[in-house]
C-alpha cells in the first residue's frame, strides 16, 4: 500500500500528487455532496492539504487511511481531534498499542459511526432538523439580545437546538467544549456576549475549529471577506449571524435537492 508522509510528499513528482488530490477531491465530491456543493475546487483542495498534514501529525501514510482520516473530517469538523465532543472518539488516534494505521482508522470509524447513528440519525435526519432549529434561534437570540454568557443557559440552547447530540454528552463535556469554544471565539475577535453564544452554537453544530474550516468558509467568501476587515463589534455579529444562516440555507437547500434526486431514482 502506498505511503505519502510529510517528507515524501514534498518530493513526490506533481504528477502523482496532483493524481492523488484529485481523486480524494472527486471522494469527497462523490461521497459528501451536501458539504462539498457550495465549494470550489481551489478551496477543496485547500481543505484536502490541511486534513493530510492533520493526518501526517499522527503518523498517517497510507493513502487508504488518509482518505478515510479526510472523511471523519468532513464528518467531524477540521481539528476534530481538538473537539471535547469528540475526545471519546479520537482515542484511537492516540492509542499506542495500534500500531497498524488501517486498524486505527476503522477503530476510530466504529466509534464515530456508532456515535453518528445515535446523534445524526437516519439519512442525518436528526442534523437537518437541528440545522433549522439553529436558524430559528439565532433569529430570537438577535431579538432577546444577550448582554452576559451563562454556562447552563448555553447548556439549555445545545439541547432546544440539537437535543440527539446534547443528550450523548455529559455536563462536564458540554463545560468543557463551552470553555473552549468562547476561547476561540475570543481569538477570532468576537468580543460581544451575544456573538459568542452565536458562535458557540455553530461550533456545537458544525464544528469547534468552522470559523476556519474551508468546508464552511469557503463556500460563504463575500461574508468571510467582510468579516476579515471588520472590526467592529456590532458589525461583526450582524455579519456573524449573516453567515451562519446563509451557510445554514445553504445546507438546507442542498439537502432537500439531494432528497428529492434520491426519491426520483
Amino acid at each position: 500500500m502506498l505511503k505519502i508522509s510529510r517528507e515524501q510528499m514534498a518530493k513526490m513528482s506533481a504528477g502523482i500528487l496532483i493524481t492523488f488530490k484529485t481523486q480524494l477531491k472527486e471522494h469527497i465530491r462523490s461521497y459528501f455532496p451536501v458539504q462539498s456543493e457550495h465549494l470550489d475546487d481551489a478551496n477543496l483542495l485547500v481543505f484536502i492539504d490541511e486534513a493530510i498534514e492533520t493526518a501526517n501529525y499522527f503518523a498517517i501514510s497510507e493513502q487508504a487511511a488518509i482518505q478515510s482520516f479526510i472523511d471523519h473530517t468532513v464528518l467531524l469538523g477540521r481539528n476534530f481531534h481538538q473537539n471535547p465532543l469528540y475526545a471519546e472518539l479520537c482515542l484511537p488516534l492516540y492509542d499506542k498499542d495500534i500500531s497498524d494505521n488501517i486498524h486505527r482508522l476503522d477503530t476510530l470509524y466504529d466509534n464515530t459511526w456508532a456515535y453518528l447513528d445515535i446523534v445524526r440519525g437516519k439519512d442525518a435526519s436528526y442534523l437537518f432538523l437541528a440545522v433549522s432549529r439553529l436558524k430559528s434561534w439565532l433569529e430570537s437570540a438577535k431579538a432577546l439580545g444577550y448582554n452576559s454568557l451563562n454556562i447552563h443557559e448555553i447548556i439549555n440552547a445545545f439541547n432546544l437546538v440539537f437535543p440527539e447530540k446534547y443528550k450523548a454528552h455529559s455536563e462536564k463535556v458540554h463545560i468543557d467544549f463551552i470553555r473552549e469554544a468562547v476561547s476561540r471565539a475570543i481569538e477570532d475577535n468576537f468580543l460581544q456576549p451575544a456573538s459568542q453564544l452565536s458562535y458557540v452554537l455553530m461550533a456545537f453544530i458544525a464544528g469547534l475549529n468552522f470559523y476556519h474550516d474551508k468546508l464552511i468558509i469557503g463556500a460563504l467568501k463575500k461574508d468571510t471577506q467582510a468579516l476579515s476587515v471588520e472590526h467592529e463589534q456590532n458589525a461583526r455579529y450582524e455579519m456573524l449571524l449573516n453567515a451562519a444562516n446563509n451557510y445554514l440555507s445553504k445546507i438546507i437547500t442542498s439537502a432537500r435537492a439531494l432528497a428529492t434526486e434520491q426519491k426520483k431514482d
